[in-house]
């Protein structure tokens, strides 16, 4: 799923539409085709967008110097208060 978000002039942020100067891409379980949307439209390489899909990728940061594009990649514990894991 793909949203996109933008914060107006009150610091409000608002669901828009369309791609736009100062928007917020948030993708959720994304297929291929919102994958590439915004590879293409966002100028971000194709390997930034799934890398972080992969459960086993390792924590890292990567920058892409023909996009100049940045990728990080956290891996945080998880503490289940119900298991008291």
């Amino acid at each position: 799923m793909l949203k996109i978000y933008k914060t107006n002039v009150t610091g409000k942020i608002n669901e828009i539409d369309q791609f736009e100067k100062g928007y917020w891409i948030n993708l959720t379980a994304p297929s291929n085709d919102e994958l590439k949307e915004v590879s293409q439209l966002c100028n971000i390489p194709m390997e930034f967008l799934e890398d972080p899909l992969d459960l086993e990728e390792s924590a890292r940061i990567q920058y892409d110097e023909e996009t100049s594009c940045t990728l990080i990649i956290n891996d945080f514990p998880i503490i289940d208060v119900n298991n008291h894991q």
